[in-house]
């Protein structure tokens, strides 16, 4: 089935997005090769220091060892029964799949995308937060001889990865033709009620109340108190402004909430599992009156998605060209 999510809430998949990151890649990766321990070679492998170099730049038999132990925690039995040959290719695919992330870090700077040490910091912090806080997290950083800024960094390249490929999205040509198409096949899809709101997202219920009460006592801007406090990265910075979606799009309980409420009403904490929200409704809008104007964004985004997903590997295949800079490792056993 077609997913129809709205126009604003692709913005609020950039926060949904770097959430899964944080739960998921870090969690199963970052975090269990800092409890592992540090970069010594794993399995007898034999690297040089340098195992490949792009645009000048090294990449590391460090970094290869650090992107393995990440991968090993994959296989239920880690690598201890894995062949020489097997590994050696296991390795040689690491290190191109290093490269690769390197050639799209120097697309980055081309296109001038950037992250902030601001965003980087918060989604630390956010991750902190996953896993017991400040102190256990820093205990455990500390036990696997890993650098906060090394985790750091890793959260900067994932992020600039994700623009890159958005700056990428964004210069798909998209005709009118091709929306007003799309809009006529999947009509049923896109023609529902639907609601327009903001909300502010924190970590416990105690902040939800504390901004509750800076709103209605001390008069502070929804969307004010939203650029301040709210830790979705995908809409704070328009005073937590998601858009129009439809029953379905949010998690069950966003979407009662957002049922119950009256335009310019503000819900009460709303716990999800992704925190505590509060929400502000602004809009409602029903399907009869809707037209193809008031979809098109999306459409047009949509589309952008299903022709980057054809040429993304032109795309990579075109980055990874000989004469890029770098040449395939050597791995021993």
């Amino acid at each position: 089935m077609l997913n129809t999510n709205s126009n604003a809430d692709r913005r609020g998949r950039r926060f949904w997005g770097v959430a899964l990151f944080g739960m998921v890649v870090i969690a199963g990766g970052v975090l269990y090769a800092v409890t592992r321990g540090g970069a010594a070679a794993p399995y007898g492998l034999d690297l040089p220091r340098v195992v490949a170099k792009v645009d000048g730049e090294p990449i590391t038999r460090d970094m290869v060892y650090r992107r393995l132990r990440q991968y090993e925690t994959m296989a239920p039995e880690g690598f201890k029964d894995q062949s020489p040959d097997a590994m050696k290719k296991r390795v040689a695919d690491i290190a191109q799949t290093l490269i690769q992330q390197r050639l799209i870090q120097n697309e980055a700077v081309r296109l001038k995308v950037s992250v902030t040490d601001t965003e980087v910091q918060e989604q630390y912090e956010a991750t902190q937060a996953r896993f017991g806080g400040s102190a256990e997290f820093t205990k455990r950083l500390e036990a696997g001889g890993t650098e906060p800024q090394t985790l750091k960094g890793d959260i900067r390249d994932y992020i600039a990865l994700q623009r890159v490929t958005l700056a990428m999205q964004e210069t798909i040509p998209v005709s009118e033709e091709d929306v007003a198409v799309f809009f006529e096949q999947n009509k049923a899809e896109f023609l529902k009620d639907a609601a327009r709101a903001r909300h502010i997202l924190v970590d416990s219920e105690e902040q939800a109340r504390e901004v509750l009460r800076a709103i209605n006592d001390e008069h502070v801007e929804f969307a004010d108190a939203a650029k301040k406090s709210s830790k979705d990265e995908g809409s704070k910075g328009e005073g937590g402004e998601l858009g129009w979606f439809t029953k379905g799009q949010m998690v069950p309980e966003f979407d009662q909430a957002v049922a119950a409420l009256k335009i310019g009403e503000i819900s009460a904490p709303v716990k999800t599992q992704f925190g505590y929200h509060i929400i502000q409704l602004e809009e409602r809008r029903a399907a009869a009156s809707q037209t193809v104007a008031d979809h098109r964004d999306h459409i047009v985004h949509l589309l952008r998605e299903q022709k980057w997903q054809v040429q993304r590997q032109a795309w990579l295949d075109q980055l990874l060209q000989p004469g890029k800079g770098w040449k395939a490792p050597e791995v021993t056993l």
